[in-house]
């Protein structure tokens, strides 16, 4: 099953936006955009979001996870395909030989540089404090890491995971006292578990935050790879959001932007892959684009005026915002705007904590 169908429609251009026929020729046949179902004819030609409900039915990783995503697009497959190469070769060992590689066959990077990407790439091992450590996978290498650093004291580790560890139903984290939730979780000890389902570019974010936990320079963790296959992040921004989006949802949400711009001169905005996360220390709004509408994702904890009742509280996702709204053009403005405060002030209060 191709999830971005084989035969375009005018309406999945659209959604590709105008590099859909460079998006198609590319990855039409790869890895991150097949799966396998039983409803091949029935799925055909539709929109993602109508094909998504049949996919996360399935009991078939390979389709279930694509609840993951909101959105089908060139970044959505480059995430998926990372993910399925790393379970992938856990699942399938690679041969083994005598052969001995030279260091110089090896590309060598450190942690300190944030625009790098390891989409893509295979990880053969790790080095710290002159030694080496082999490793099968980012996910190996995630687990190696945690064990290591955990081995060493296991007290700022703790520490690092009592920051992020949110005590709700809704919340699905880096970082848990319990494996509950998580969809592939590294035991560390009884009570602290990390999640590993992740590309390799979160993988190394995560990596990232343990080492400073620890007060080690990030410099000081280099990353060897198989061959050189990485490249700089993206740079995204409001254009390559919301070409999926019509001009009245574009035009809500620069009226939201603008009224979350005036909540606090402290306040971030920061343009990802998939999403705008709006930050005050801490994200506490994302938006979603899609063709006829927005998606919002906020803290669950807040003291909304829901008096709409249409926040949801999913358990799928990783982050901590798992309080959920889907918005139209001609919905209550005032109504969202409120809604999104409460957000807003919750981080606040927690910051103030």
């Amino acid at each position: 099953e191709h999830i971005m169908p084989q035969t375009l429609t005018p309406a999945w251009k659209k959604y590709l936006g105008d590099n859909y026929a460079e998006i198609y020729e590319k990855y039409i046949d790869t890895i991150g955009n097949l799966t396998l179902t039983a409803y091949n004819s029935e799925l055909q030609n539709k929109p993602f979001d109508e094909k998504k409900p049949t996919y996360i039915e399935s009991k078939l990783f390979l389709s279930s996870n694509l609840q993951n995503y909101d959105v089908w697009n060139e970044e959505s497959i480059v995430d998926r395909a990372d993910i399925l190469s790393q379970r992938a070769l856990e699942i399938w060992e690679e041969p083994r030989t005598e052969y001995v590689k030279t260091e110089d066959e090896d590309v060598i990077f450190d942690l300190s540089d944030p625009e790098i990407s390891f989409i893509n790439t295979k990880i053969v091992s790790f080095k710290f404090d002159s030694k080496e450590y082999a490793v099968a996978s980012w996910r190996d290498f995630e687990k190696k890491i945690l064990e290591f650093f955990y081995d060493l004291d296991k007290m700022p580790l703790i520490s690092l995971a009592e920051r992020y560890c949110q005590d709700t139903d809704y919340s699905k984290k880096r970082f848990s006292k319990t494996e509950d939730g998580l969809r592939a979780p590294i035991r560390v000890d009884d009570d602290l578990f990390v999640e590993s389902h992740y590309n390799s570019d979160a993988i190394v974010d995560i990596v990232r935050m343990v080492v400073e936990a620890y007060d080690f320079n990030l410099d000081e963790v280099e990353i060897v790879l198989q061959e050189n296959k990485t490249s700089k992040k993206g740079i995204y921004d409001y254009s390559t959001l919301s070409r999926v989006s019509n001009d009245n949802v574009k035009e809500l949400y620069e009226k939201i932007d603008k009224e979350i711009m005036q909540f606090d001169s402290s306040i971030e905005k920061i343009f990802n892959k998939h999403y705008v996360a709006y930050r005050f220390e801490q994200n506490f709004v994302e938006l979603h684009f899609h063709v006829d509408w927005l998606t919002l994702y906020m803290f669950p904890d807040a003291n909304y005026n829901d008096f709409k009742n249409k926040i949801e509280y999913v358990q799928d996702r990783t982050w901590t915002l798992t309080g959920r709204l889907y918005v139209r053009p001609d919905d209550d403005f005032d109504y969202i705007i409120g809604l999104i405060k409460s957000s807003f002030e919750y981080a606040k209060s927690k910051q103030t904590d």
